[in-house]
């Protein structure tokens, strides 16, 4: 198959660009180089080629609180989106794989909403509408917390990655509160083997992918302790504010229609990420 992933030097692509190349022509676009050169910022239209067997669109815009960060969140996030779809027409384009995330779900009332959560949200909406209009398949994935290799994941797990910090530099860890966190994480690599999976079982529809077990905050710890061979001590403070959990209902759909389930446990991801100097 004739595969293009936009966002080509993503941290998503990046993991799943080997994993389809393994039987698959694979094509990639960035803002100014790669195969094809796509940038959503630009005025000019978006051209990809003809006859595609699959499209994957791994572009985000992270957001933030300033209006600047708000209205790029919207232009690349949904205005960006659908100027894609609109070219995925136009080129015939057989199968769209939307990479949004779980946060859509989130409610206002969550201490993290924000113009990230809402527009993925928005970003969804808009992609069923024009490709159930137009009649394109179109799958929307949704990934919990991603973690893995690279920069990228340091900055928007930064739980994940000072707890790594501190075991490798022998540093015992606190937690704020005297209530353990849990979070739900899924390893990148895991998430290339669905969507490669995905494409393949030509899968439609829209699916949550949370990993099956939630972990709490000294589970990381424990598992960076372990992964440095440091005997360290984990501990709270109570002085300080609790902090939330951050976990989704779990949905198997998904893994059972691709005949997989997510297989890097937090123990052997960190340890992999430590011990290929892949933290920084």
């Amino acid at each position: 198959m004739k595969i293009l992933i936009v966002g080509g030097k993503s941290s998503i692509a990046q993991a799943l660009i080997p994993v389809l190349k393994l039987k698959n022509e694979v094509l990639t676009s960035n803002r100014k180089d790669g195969d094809i050169p796509i940038d959503f910022e630009s005025d000019n239209p978006i051209t990809i080629p003809l006859h595609l067997d699959a499209l994957v669109h791994t572009v985000a815009h992270f957001g933030g609180n300033d209006f600047e960060d708000i209205l790029k969140a919207e232009n690349i996030n949904v205005l960006g989106t659908l100027k894609l779809l609109s070219a995925a027409k136009e080129s015939k384009v057989k199968h769209i794989i939307l990479i949004s995330s779980i946060y859509a779900l989130l409610k206002p009332n969550s201490s993290n909403y924000n113009i990230y959560s809402i527009s993925k949200k928005q970003s969804e909406e808009v992609a069923t509408y024009f490709c159930n209009l137009n009649n394109i398949k179109l799958t929307i994935l949704r990934p919990s917390l991603l973690y893995g290799n690279g920069e990228s994941f340091k900055k928007h797990q930064p739980i994940v990655y000072t707890f790594i910090d501190k075991a490798i530099k022998m540093e015992n860890i606190e937690i704020f509160g005297n209530h353990d966190p849990l979070r739900n994480y899924l390893h990148v690599d895991d998430l290339a083997t669905v969507i490669e999976r995905v494409i393949s079982y030509k899968v439609i529809g829209t699916f949550n992918l949370t990993n099956p077990v939630n972990i709490s905050f000294s589970q990381i710890a424990n598992a960076a302790f372990n992964a440095c061979k440091f005997n360290g001590t984990i501990s709270f403070d109570r002085t300080r504010q609790n902090i939330e959990d951050v976990v989704f209902e779990n949905d198997e759909t998904i893994y059972r229609l691709i005949d997989f389930f997510p297989k890097i446990s937090i123990d052997s991801g960190l340890k992999q990420i430590i011990e290929n100097k892949n933290y920084v």
